[in-house]
Protein backbone atom coordinates (compact mmCIF):
# COMPACT_ATOMS: atom_id res chain seq x y z
CA UNK A 1 0.00 0.00 0.00
CA UNK A 2 1.55 3.54 -0.88
CA UNK A 3 2.12 5.95 1.85
CA UNK A 4 -0.30 8.45 2.29
CA UNK A 5 0.53 12.10 1.85
CA UNK A 6 2.11 13.82 5.02
CA UNK A 7 -0.38 17.21 5.67
CA UNK A 8 -0.46 19.60 8.25
CA UNK A 9 -2.90 18.98 10.78
CA UNK A 10 -4.92 22.22 10.08
CA UNK A 11 -5.81 20.58 6.88
CA UNK A 12 -7.27 17.43 7.85
CA UNK A 13 -9.28 19.16 10.01
CA UNK A 14 -9.90 22.05 7.96
CA UNK A 15 -13.86 22.74 7.39
CA UNK A 16 -15.53 23.24 3.64
CA UNK A 17 -16.52 26.38 4.94
CA UNK A 18 -12.60 27.20 5.26
CA UNK A 19 -11.64 25.53 2.36
CA UNK A 20 -13.77 27.38 0.03
CA UNK A 21 -12.67 30.78 1.59
CA UNK A 22 -9.01 29.59 0.92
CA UNK A 23 -10.25 28.72 -2.76
CA UNK A 24 -11.15 31.75 -3.48
CA UNK A 25 -8.28 33.23 -2.16
CA UNK A 26 -5.60 31.77 -3.78
CA UNK A 27 -4.63 31.82 -7.77
CA UNK A 28 -5.99 28.69 -8.94
CA UNK A 29 -8.66 30.12 -11.80
CA UNK A 30 -8.05 28.52 -14.75
CA UNK A 31 -7.05 30.81 -16.28
CA UNK A 32 -4.65 29.71 -19.75
CA UNK A 33 -1.17 29.95 -19.68
CA UNK A 34 0.84 31.61 -22.34
CA UNK A 35 1.78 28.88 -24.51
CA UNK A 36 3.24 29.07 -28.34
CA UNK A 37 4.37 27.85 -31.28
CA UNK A 38 0.73 27.99 -32.74
CA UNK A 39 -0.84 25.26 -30.28
CA UNK A 40 -3.97 26.36 -28.32
CA UNK A 41 -5.35 25.02 -24.99
CA UNK A 42 -8.41 24.67 -23.32
CA UNK A 43 -9.05 23.27 -20.20
CA UNK A 44 -12.65 23.20 -18.05
CA UNK A 45 -13.74 21.22 -14.91
CA UNK A 46 -16.91 20.42 -12.92
CA UNK A 47 -17.80 18.37 -10.05
CA UNK A 48 -20.05 14.95 -10.57
CA UNK A 49 -21.05 12.33 -7.80
CA UNK A 50 -18.45 13.35 -6.06
CA UNK A 51 -15.87 13.47 -8.47
CA UNK A 52 -13.70 16.23 -10.13
CA UNK A 53 -14.06 15.77 -13.64
CA UNK A 54 -11.18 17.94 -15.78
CA UNK A 55 -11.47 18.59 -19.96
CA UNK A 56 -8.57 19.47 -21.71
CA UNK A 57 -8.50 19.97 -25.61
CA UNK A 58 -4.79 21.02 -26.79
CA UNK A 59 -4.94 21.36 -30.70
CA UNK A 60 -1.02 21.83 -31.95
CA UNK A 61 0.54 21.90 -35.73
CA UNK A 62 2.70 18.76 -34.73
CA UNK A 63 1.98 15.85 -36.41
CA UNK A 64 -0.12 12.97 -34.19
CA UNK A 65 2.90 10.52 -33.71
CA UNK A 66 4.68 13.12 -31.90
CA UNK A 67 2.44 14.03 -30.02
CA UNK A 68 1.67 10.68 -28.79
CA UNK A 69 5.27 9.66 -28.15
CA UNK A 70 5.39 12.91 -25.78
CA UNK A 71 1.85 11.71 -24.10
CA UNK A 72 3.02 8.10 -23.68
CA UNK A 73 6.82 8.77 -22.19
CA UNK A 74 6.15 8.10 -18.90
CA UNK A 75 9.61 7.51 -18.27
CA UNK A 76 10.59 10.95 -19.22
CA UNK A 77 7.77 13.17 -17.53
CA UNK A 78 9.33 14.53 -14.73
CA UNK A 79 12.06 16.03 -17.36
CA UNK A 80 9.04 18.10 -18.94
CA UNK A 81 5.95 18.00 -16.13
CA UNK A 82 6.66 20.46 -13.93
CA UNK A 83 5.05 19.03 -10.67
CA UNK A 84 6.19 15.32 -11.43
CA UNK A 85 9.23 14.08 -8.85
CA UNK A 86 8.73 10.49 -10.00
CA UNK A 87 7.16 9.14 -13.31
CA UNK A 88 7.88 5.43 -13.89
CA UNK A 89 6.33 2.84 -16.09
CA UNK A 90 6.49 -0.90 -16.09
CA UNK A 91 5.10 -2.66 -19.36
CA UNK A 92 2.86 -5.86 -18.15
CA UNK A 93 1.66 -6.59 -21.57
CA UNK A 94 2.33 -5.58 -24.79
CA UNK A 95 0.04 -2.41 -24.69
CA UNK A 96 -0.55 -2.37 -20.74
CA UNK A 97 1.62 -0.14 -18.58
CA UNK A 98 1.86 0.25 -14.89
CA UNK A 99 2.50 3.84 -13.99
CA UNK A 100 3.72 5.19 -10.68
CA UNK A 101 3.46 8.79 -10.49
CA UNK A 102 4.55 11.27 -8.02
CA UNK A 103 3.34 15.05 -7.93
CA UNK A 104 3.64 17.82 -5.68
CA UNK A 105 0.49 19.43 -4.72
CA UNK A 106 0.49 22.92 -3.40
CA UNK A 107 -2.12 25.46 -2.36
CA UNK A 108 -1.32 28.51 -0.35
CA UNK A 109 1.84 27.91 2.53
CA UNK A 110 1.03 23.66 2.41
CA UNK A 111 2.46 20.86 0.10
CA UNK A 112 2.02 17.43 -0.01
CA UNK A 113 3.43 14.74 -2.07
CA UNK A 114 0.35 12.97 -3.91
CA UNK A 115 1.39 9.09 -5.36
CA UNK A 116 -0.70 7.28 -7.88
CA UNK A 117 0.00 3.79 -9.38
CA UNK A 118 -2.77 3.48 -12.55
CA UNK A 119 -3.09 0.88 -15.04
CA UNK A 120 -2.78 2.38 -18.80
CA UNK A 121 -3.93 0.46 -21.77
CA UNK A 122 -2.84 1.79 -25.16
CA UNK A 123 -3.86 1.61 -28.21
CA UNK A 124 -1.84 2.53 -30.77
CA UNK A 125 -3.35 1.96 -34.03
CA UNK A 126 -6.25 4.32 -32.48
CA UNK A 127 -4.31 6.54 -31.17
CA UNK A 128 -6.26 6.12 -27.91
CA UNK A 129 -5.12 5.26 -24.31
CA UNK A 130 -7.09 4.87 -20.79
CA UNK A 131 -6.02 4.26 -17.57
CA UNK A 132 -7.66 3.36 -14.10
CA UNK A 133 -6.42 3.53 -10.37
CA UNK A 134 -4.87 1.14 -9.07
CA UNK A 135 -3.74 2.68 -5.51
CA UNK A 136 -2.68 5.70 -3.98
CA UNK A 137 -3.92 8.85 -2.03
CA UNK A 138 -6.85 9.79 -3.93
CA UNK A 139 -9.85 7.50 -3.60
CA UNK A 140 -10.50 6.65 -7.43
CA UNK A 141 -9.44 8.03 -10.26
CA UNK A 142 -9.70 7.26 -14.97
CA UNK A 143 -8.49 8.89 -17.29
CA UNK A 144 -9.01 8.69 -21.11
CA UNK A 145 -7.07 10.63 -23.91
CA UNK A 146 -7.72 10.50 -27.77
CA UNK A 147 -5.94 11.77 -30.58
CA UNK A 148 -6.95 13.26 -33.69
CA UNK A 149 -6.15 15.56 -36.52
CA UNK A 150 -8.20 18.24 -38.12
CA UNK A 151 -6.67 19.42 -41.52
CA UNK A 152 -3.02 20.44 -40.60
CA UNK A 153 -3.38 20.18 -36.91
CA UNK A 154 -3.61 17.72 -34.34
CA UNK A 155 -6.22 17.59 -31.26
CA UNK A 156 -5.91 15.71 -28.00
CA UNK A 157 -9.16 14.71 -26.10
CA UNK A 158 -8.28 14.51 -22.33
CA UNK A 159 -10.80 13.59 -19.55
CA UNK A 160 -9.54 12.83 -16.45
CA UNK A 161 -11.86 12.03 -13.38
CA UNK A 162 -10.58 12.10 -9.68
CA UNK A 163 -12.42 11.27 -6.40
CA UNK A 164 -10.10 13.22 -3.69
CA UNK A 165 -8.78 11.56 -0.69
CA UNK A 166 -11.26 12.86 2.43
CA UNK A 167 -8.09 15.33 3.64
CA UNK A 168 -9.48 17.28 0.40
CA UNK A 169 -12.82 18.92 -0.23
CA UNK A 170 -14.07 19.14 -3.47
CA UNK A 171 -14.28 23.29 -3.20
CA UNK A 172 -10.60 23.38 -3.00
CA UNK A 173 -9.51 19.91 -5.41
CA UNK A 174 -11.80 21.26 -8.17
CA UNK A 175 -9.71 24.46 -8.51
CA UNK A 176 -6.46 22.92 -7.66
CA UNK A 177 -6.41 19.62 -10.41
CA UNK A 178 -8.05 22.31 -12.94
CA UNK A 179 -4.47 24.53 -12.84
CA UNK A 180 -3.39 21.45 -12.85
CA UNK A 181 -4.16 20.38 -15.91
CA UNK A 182 -3.76 23.59 -17.79
CA UNK A 183 0.32 23.74 -16.24
CA UNK A 184 0.74 19.95 -17.31
CA UNK A 185 -0.67 20.58 -20.34
CA UNK A 186 1.03 23.93 -21.21
CA UNK A 187 4.40 21.63 -20.50
CA UNK A 188 3.19 18.70 -22.78
CA UNK A 189 2.35 21.26 -25.50
CA UNK A 190 5.88 22.71 -25.22
CA UNK A 191 7.50 19.63 -25.14
CA UNK A 192 5.56 18.91 -28.41
CA UNK A 193 6.67 21.91 -30.13
CA UNK A 194 10.75 21.08 -28.85
CA UNK A 195 10.43 17.55 -30.38
CA UNK A 196 8.26 18.13 -33.42
CA UNK A 197 10.39 21.71 -33.88
CA UNK A 198 7.18 23.74 -34.67
CA UNK A 199 9.05 26.76 -32.90
CA UNK A 200 11.30 26.89 -36.17
CA UNK A 201 8.60 26.82 -38.72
Amino acid sequence: MLARPRLPALLVAMTPTLACAMALLMPLAAEAESIGCGAELTVSSRVKDGQVVVSVLLATPAPAPVVWAVMTDYGHATQFIRHLTRSEAVRTTDNTLLVTQTGRVTWGPFKADVTTEYHVQLKPAELRLSGQLRQGDVKDMWLQAQLRTSGDRTELVYQNGITPAIWMPLSLAEPMLTKRAEESFVDLANEVARRAHTCDR
